[in-house]
């Protein structure tokens, strides 16, 4: 959940998730309140998210849209050491350090279409999350941590970019499964103006449909991050990380092949002003595939990298955020997909009990190495993906909330492919609009 001002009331805190909830595609997000205390230590956080939405446009397809409404359901239990917020002195506001400090984390959401179309009631779906997370503060100069994350989505076929030539008989959602794993090193030698943080991480990444297992991709990856606390909220650092990614079910057929991501950056973060902030980073990334498909021109990144982020807080309950990045990752549909992504975020909390967001993001993405011998396609894929959402929250009492929202979501696909024959990159815009009702603690 994003945290959304520094210094708002607390309800502004617990409603900090509410529009990011968007389209059924979206991940497992809900309201967290300040928890029930188990002891001096330990804090319960239960809840329930009740949605009530109407889909403009359920499977994201282009021509012969059908809406519905549905129901959306999101349970959520979590055991954790105290937060920051309850560890914070009253008449000081210095937080007080804990050693040791973990969280324990499941959450469950179920939607369920009313419809007379039996394609758009197959898009019923149960979506899963959890993880742990456990760090130990065991000296001034040294910390560990190891955390875990596994989430389940279903989403619509159309939505995904999914292999060309599906079966007829598969359902038209798409389960996925990703876990990761990771465990993280740091030492502040001296006074604290160094950091250093050595990390490895073990990433799963798989399909339930048996038409996509060859896109089943295991990820190990090492990384390093070393800052220079330049002033008290500032630093600069440097980033390394090399990923080795393994499509372990994939055979000569498949289209993209295994490879070796290399990134690195240099950069620059924290505070500019009190009230401006920036995190501004440029590097390099190399895809580094084992090996090259003849048929494919342009099927390995090796470019430029960068970042540049600017938040800004207006008054002590609202601010923004606006940011630039240009990065790579694997790809469903190609060896690998570059993204140029343009973004905005406002949050206002007001009247004591009310908060109002507002997110816009945009990515200019191309698919390369798409080209295989079976399919007519050319060796890259350009579109353009345009989402929306403006939510308002409402905390009736410190642990039950309601809110309402409008969301929608736009895929522009190059006309030279759209033509295509069962080609599932398609175009599409669908529209949300939803209330939401919700308990937590």
């Amino acid at each position: 959940m994003r945290t959304v001002l520094k210094t708002a009331l607390p309800l502004a805190l617990v409603l900090a998730a509410s529009s990011a909830l968007a389209q059924s595609s979206a991940g497992l997000r809900y309201n967290e309140g300040p928890g029930i205390k188990l002891g001096e230590s330990l804090v319960f956080h239960p809840g329930l998210d009740v949605q009530f939405r109407y889909d403009s446009n359920v499977q994201l397809v282009d021509r012969s849209q059908t809406g519905a409404p549905f129901m959306r359901l999101i349970g959520h239990l979590h055991l954790a050491t105290q937060s920051a917020q309850r560890r914070t002195d009253a008449e000081t506001g210095q937080v007080v350090d804990s050693k040791i400090q973990f969280r324990l984390k499941a959450a469950a959401g179920y939607r369920e279409y009313f419809s007379s179309d039996d394609k758009i009631v197959e898009q019923r779906a149960v979506e899963l999350e959890g993880g742990l997370a456990f760090k130990a503060n065991l000296s001034r100069h040294f910390s560990f941590q190891v955390t875990d994350d596994f989430a389940r989505s279903v989403t619509p076929i159309n939505a995904n970019e999914a292999a060309v030539g599906a079966p007829v008989t598969t359902r038209g959602v798409i389960s996925r499964d990703v876990n990761r794993a990771a465990a993280l090193l740091s030492l502040i030698p001296g006074g604290g103006r160094l950091t250093f943080d050595l990390g490895y991480a073990l990433g799963l990444d798989v399909y339930e449909e048996d038409f996509l297992t060859k896109k089943n991709l295991l990820k190990h990856e090492i990384s390093f991050l070393g800052k220079w606390r330049l002033l008290p909220k500032t630093a600069f650092f440097l980033q390394v990380s090399q990923e080795f990614q393994d499509y372990y079910n994939g055979d000569g057929s498949q289209q993209f092949v295994s490879g070796r991501p290399f990134r690195g950056y240099a950069g620059l973060s924290g505070l500019l002003t009190p009230r401006l902030s920036v995190l501004a980073k440029v590097g390099y990334g190399n895809g580094l595939f084992d090996t090259q498909p003849t048929h494919a021109s342009q099927a390995n990144f090796n470019s430029v990298l960068a970042k540049l982020e600017f938040g800004y807080q207006f008054t002590p309950t609202a601010q923004a955020r606006v940011g630039y990045e240009r990065a790579f990752d694997a790809s469903i549909f190609g060896n690998y997909h570059a993204d140029h992504h343009i973004y905005f975020g406002y949050d206002h909390a007001f009247i004591s009990r009310f908060l109002l967001n507002l997110d816009l993001d945009y990515r200019r993405r191309t698919h390369q190495g798409t080209a295989n011998e079976s399919a007519a396609l050319p060796d890259s894929v350009a579109l353009d993906l345009l989402t929306v959402a403006v939510g308002l929250d409402w905390q009736i009492r410190e642990w039950v909330y309601i809110g309402v929202g409008y969301d929608v979501s736009f895929r522009n696909v190059q006309d030279s492919v759209t033509t295509i024959p069962n080609f599932t990159l398609q175009n599409y815009i669908g529209n949300q609009f939803y209330f939401r009702l919700g308990v937590s603690y």
